[in-house]
């Protein structure tokens, strides 16, 4: 039934205007489900990748909501839906390699080829992990990468396809990385972590925010990018 409304919604264009009802019927519950995945197998899928990188000597550090969660929770954060670590773009394509070879599955990959950027997402156990690559602006001092925005009307659980994204840069403060005692392990954290977090999270990041969460309303080191002046590409290969 799910599936029904959702193709009618799409092929009809109407997800703006049947928006409650798309919500309803899609979203919530395939969240709902997702965040409850999330909660039972997001410690396992940390320290499967822990594992495998660590045995490989591929460096990468907590990122996004995983890092908030442990630095400010010290747990990860019930109400996330995904892991983020960050790592360096010159280890691509050898790091989803890796990954495959070690049980995750290649869910989708971001490409922003004005940038020669791309950020992967891994599925394992209905559980995800996303990572973002990055450059550093020695200059600056700053930790550079791009992320992507979907466009409303286009269908990107179509697999073997390259859909339009919006493009944003992402830049952050950079300092250095220090271990920091996570889960039973040391973790590589940004050195500089309250900038780092502030810079993403806002000033107030210490503080957790209740209800619904837009990165956009509080992060202060993104630049967006309309759809004239770059785009990238979505491909979901899961």
């Amino acid at each position: 039934m799910k599936s029904v409304i959702k193709k009618i919604i799409y092929k009809l264009k109407l997800k703006n205007l049947l928006f409650p009802i798309y919500r309803y019927f899609i979203i919530n519950p395939s969240m709902k489900k997702r965040i409850k995945d999330y909660n039972l197998y997001n410690k396992e899928l940390l320290l499967v990748v822990d594992d495998i990188l660590s045995k490989t000597g591929y460096s990468y550090w907590l990122n996004y909501g995983t890092l908030l969660g442990a630095y400010r929770d010290k747990q990860f954060i019930a109400s996330d839906n995904d892991l983020d670590i960050g790592m360096f773009l010159e280890y691509h394509d050898e790091v989803k390699n890796l990954l495959i070879k070690g049980g995750l599955n290649l869910f989708s990959i971001m490409e922003f080829p004005d940038f020669g950027f791309v950020e992967y997402r891994f599925e394992y156990k209905n559980t995800f992990i996303d990572i973002n690559f990055y450059t550093i602006d020695i200059t600056s001092n700053l930790l550079i990468t791009y992320d992507g925005n979907f466009i409303d009307n286009i269908d990107y659980s179509e697999k073997y396809k390259k859909h339009e994204i919006l493009v944003e840069k992402v830049e952050n403060p950079y300092s250095g990385f220090s271990k920091y005692l996570f889960l039973g392990r040391f973790f590589l954290i940004p050195s500089n972590v309250d900038d780092y977090l502030t810079a993403n999270y806002g000033e107030n990041f210490l503080e957790p925010i209740k209800g619904n969460f837009d990165y956009h309303n509080v992060a202060l080191n993104l630049t967006c990018y309309s759809r004239e002046e770059s785009i990238g590409y979505f491909t979901r290969y899961f």
